[in-house]
C-alpha cells in the first residue's frame, strides 16, 4: 500500500562510532519496521542488538532469542539463547562491501509498558570466509516496560563504517 511506511528516524555510520541507534518509537503505530545495512571497520566482527529505553541501550541479561541459520556451506542450524546481555544478529562480518549484512526487523509491543518488546528478523550476508548465511528468527527483551528504539553494537566496540545504516519506519494501517 502506498504510504504505509512512515520514516521515523535513521542513523548512518561515521567510521568512528561504536553504536548505531534509532529511536522515536511511541504509541503512534502498533508495529515498527527497520532496515539495516551493516559493515564493520575491522574484519571478523559480530553484530549485536539491544532495545533502548529513554534512548539508552539496555545492557541487562534479559534478551532471549531463537532462530534458524541457513548456511551455504553446511546444513541448517537451529539456535536458541536465554538471558543474554545482547542478541547477535550476525557473526564474523568482514570489511568488504560484499560482506555487508542486510537485515529487516519488525518491532512489536515496544510502546506497551505491560508487555515485553518483541522482534522478528531476517538477515543475510557473506561472512569473512566467505560463506553466504541467512538467519530468520525472533527475540524478546524480558522486561515489561516501554522501549523507544533499537541499538546496534559490534563486537569489541568496533566502529561502524560509513556504509552502515539503519532506517526506522512506522507501519501505517
Amino acid at each position: 500500500m502506498p504510504g504505509s511506511l512512515i520514516k521515523i528516524s535513521e542513523a548512518t555510520g561515521t567510521g568512528s562510532a561504536a553504536e548505531l541507534k534509532v529511536t522515536g518509537i511511541d504509541s503512534t503505530y502498533e508495529v515498527y519496521y527497520a532496515t539495516m545495512l551493516i559493515l564493520p571497520s575491522t574484519d571478523d566482527k559480530d553484530v549485536g542488538l539491544r532495545v533502548t529505553k529513554s534512548g539508552t541501550a539496555q545492557t541487562d541479561s534479559k534478551y532471549n532469542a531463537a532462530d534458524v541459520g541457513l548456511r551455504e556451506g553446511a546444513s541448517f542450524a537451529d539456535y536458541d539463547t536465554q538471558d543474554q546481555a545482547t542478541m547477535y544478529l550476525f557473526s564474523a562480518l568482514g570489511t568488504t562491501g560484499a560482506e555487508m549484512m542486510m537485515a529487516q526487523v519488525y518491532l512489536f509491543n515496544f510502546a506497551d509498558s505491560s508487555e515485553y518488546s518483541y522482534i522478528t528478523y531476517r538477515t543475510c550476508a557473506l561472512n569473512k570466509t566467505p560463506e553466504l548465511i541467512g538467519y530468520t528468527g525472533s527475540l524478546f527483551h524480558e522486561v515489561a516496560s516501554a522501549s523507544d528504539g533499537i541499538s546496534l553494537a559490534l563486537e569489541s566496540a568496533d566502529n561502524f563504517s560509513t556504509s552502515s545504516k539503519i532506517v526506522l519506519y512506522g507501519l501505517a494501517k
